[in-house]
């Protein structure tokens, strides 16, 4: 009967997947927003891509200004509802980032369309609304714009709705749009290597008197793997119901969020493992060790999780820090211990290896110089692919830094599974040569070596 149960719900989930990745879109995408500001521009949302003849609605469900009390009788200043396209916020350095320039002023600056709100000519009554159509394909930046010369002497609260849609009924912005079938291709790609990896256990487990310990550690790559197509199958049900409902998902969201979290977390506490040299030069950490490792991956995915489904500015600024001080620290303790790991057996003054067998000691310092590649870079490639995205791709080639991402977490994961691969203890290959003796391993390699001299 539970096995029944259990059958159906899967089932349900399933068909419900499978629902949400097909169907079309049907409706226009609805952005609520709530907005409190004391400078002179402020964005609405973040910048939305849109086809020429998209159509876009900007609604204002409650509008209040609050200004100091030596302002009360004075004029009622100028609130602009705006659209700037890229290049207009590009020309005229509207980011909101920083201090706009003294010869800039935004209310003056020429824009796609925009609504004034209050002050001379605005219209009377409560519903504010701002209707336009993209008149090229572009990237949309919706502000609101304070023309009071002293800005930070007055607060803006106002809350409201944006609606958007292309042409052709297309829900997502238009930089997202290729996100679901990138994000398709890379759940199959996971899939299919969870599947070869499970198979590659299964067979493996036979020979576990020849592989000892080896299995755990393959045992924890298949984990970080699975994790992996956990990440990859949340985003693509966000992307899938924010494109076929046009409204975003609070619960996906918050799922997507700690999806993330759980993969890197995984993945990283797995490369920590390696660079610990678990079951590689060791068969068990130390009891201060296994301490440290817990308390570094439960805090590091405690704060990945709080930060996910944080809704409180403050609070959400002190977990993403703290989550990123744990990262580092965790990051250093990997190079740290691959470092001491390689200095160690080049001076041959591991445990649990043979001196006199140099090809055991060369294989393993071939498998923690190779681990040590791959993971610096893990750790340079998003540097490199972020000035890639600054210099080289438009906004509307978003999506390429998604795959070069997946790409990266691909490449890195075959690397360090080729090199901490299983290896049984007799007949081991270095330099395409094969040896049984350990005395003519260390003979052929020290012949190698004068031979080079």
């Amino acid at each position: 009967m539970a096995s029944n149960i259990c059958s159906a719900t899967l089932a349900r989930t399933t068909v419900m997947c499978i629902l949400l990745v097909l169907l079309p879109a049907c409706s226009a995408f609805k952005k609520p927003f709530t907005l409190v500001s004391r400078t002179h521009i402020s964005l609405i949302t973040p910048p939305i891509g849109l086809e020429r003849g998209a159509h876009v609605e900007i609604h204002l469900n409650s509008f209040e200004l609050k200004r100091s009390a030596q302002q009360q009788g004075a004029f009622e200043p100028v609130i602009i509802l705006s659209a700037f396209t890229l290049q207009q916020w590009v020309t005229y350095r509207l980011d909101t980032s920083r201090e706009l320039p003294l010869s800039v002023d935004p209310c003056n600056v020429p824009s796609a369309r925009r609504f004034q709100i209050t002050g001379y000519g605005a219209p009377e009554g409560n519903g504010r609304s701002l209707k336009f159509q993209a008149e090229s394909t572009n990237q949309y930046y919706l502000t609101v714009l304070n023309c009071y010369k002293a800005a930070a002497d007055q607060e803006i609260l106002t809350e409201g709705f944006v609606l958007f849609a292309n042409p052709d009924g297309q829900q997502l912005s238009l930089e997202q749009v290729p996100l679901k079938t990138v994000q398709t291709l890379f759940l199959v790609l996971f899939l299919t290597l969870t599947c070869v990896w499970g198979y590659h256990l299964f067979v493996s487990r036979f020979f576990r008197r020849i592989f000892g310990e080896q299995l755990r550690l393959q045992l924890s790559l298949a984990v970080a793997l699975l994790c992996k197509c956990i990440e990859n199958a949340t985003e693509l049900l966000y992307i899938s119901s924010l494109a076929s409902s046009g409204v975003e998902s609070e619960a996906l969201r918050l799922l997507r969020g700690i999806g993330e979290t759980l993969a890197n977390a995984v993945f990283l506490g797995v490369l920590l493992l390696m660079a610990l040299g678990w079951t590689v030069v060791r068969s068990e950490l130390t009891h201060r060790e296994r301490q440290l490792f817990l308390g570094a991956f439960l805090m590091y995915l405690l704060f990945g999780v709080l930060h996910s489904i944080c809704q409180e500015p403050n609070l959400c600024g002190a977990y993403l820090l703290s989550f990123y001080v744990i990262r580092f620290l965790i990051t250093f303790c990997i190079i740290v211990a691959t470092n001491a790991n390689v200095e160690r057996l080049r001076a041959g003054g591991v445990d649990g290896i043979d001196e006199n067998n140099a090809t055991a000691v060369y294989t393993k310092l071939r498998t923690f110089q190779l681990f040590r590649a791959a993971f610096l870079s893990y750790l340079i490639c998003p540097i490199v692919f972020m000035f890639i995205q600054v210099t080289v791709l438009t906004w509307q080639d978003s999506w390429v830094l998604v795959v070069l991402n997946e790409a990266l977490f691909l490449g890195v994961f075959m690397t360090v599974t080729h090199a901490f691969r299983l290896r049984g203890p007799g007949r081991v290959r270095v330099r395409d040569r094969v040896w049984d003796n350990p005395r003519a391993e260390e003979m052929n390699l020290l012949n190698e070596g004068n031979g080079n001299q």
